[in-house]
Order: structure tokens, then sequence, then C-alpha cells
């Protein structure tokens, strides 16, 4: 690289020509042998691992089963109890469920956090 009117090009300059004397660095596996074959070693343990788990699997799971179970009983149930409404009406009911649902979650849980701080902070006789 040659600078303005210059006659004689400049041999290295940071981040634009190729260093004069470039550095080399031995790398990880010149540095710790023993570390990179023991984690090698472990990668291909999980790896095989992972390959044995996955052959024996099925695609129709337990949860799965469950889910179609569930979905094929309650379908005409909510069918029938929301025949008519439109979507919106659906929608605030569900919401509705849930906010009780929740509710009622709450409240069980106070109950069980006061009887079991009872329980705790009662005196022995």
């Amino acid at each position: 690289m040659i600078v303005g009117k210059g006659g004689i090009p400049i041999p290295s300059v940071p981040g634009t020509t190729a260093p004069l004397f470039p550095d080399t660095y031995p790398t990880q596996e010149e540095m710790y042998p023993k570390e990179v074959a023991a984690l090698k070693a472990a990668k291909a343990k999980a790896a095989a691992t992972l390959a044995v788990g996955k052959t024996g699997g099925s695609f129709i799971s337990g949860t799965l089963l469950i889910g179609i179970v569930v979905g094929l009983l309650l379908t005409p149930i909510l069918a029938q109890r929301y025949k008519g409404q439109t979507a919106g009406q659906v929608v605030t009911d569900l919401f509705g469920m849930a906010a009780f649902a929740t509710r009622q979650v709450i409240v069980y849980g106070k109950r069980m956090s006061n009887m079991v701080l009872s329980l705790i902070n009662k005196p022995s006789t």
C-alpha cells in the first residue's frame, strides 16, 4: 500500500493489509489435548444417547391420547351449550369461567396457607 505521493509501500497496516509478521497462536487442541479429547468423547456419548432415545419413540403419546379423548367427550357438550351464540358471547363466557376458576384457586390457596400457618404457629401443649 502506497500512501499519498510516496514511492515505498507500507509493509503492514492493521486491518488493511496482510501482516508483515503473522501471529501464530496454538489451537485449543494443541494447548489442551486431554480436555478437548474428553469434551469430544462426552459430546459423542450424548449424541449416541439422544439417537437411541429417538428410535424407540412413537408419534402417539399418552398426552395426545388424553387430549383426543377429552376433546371427543367435551365437543358435544360445548356444542350444545353454545348453540346459537355468537363468537363474542362464547369468548366472553369462556373468559368468565377462567376468571371464576382463577378466583377459586386463589381462595383455596389462601385457605391452605392459613391452615398450614395455624399448624405451624400452634403452641405446643
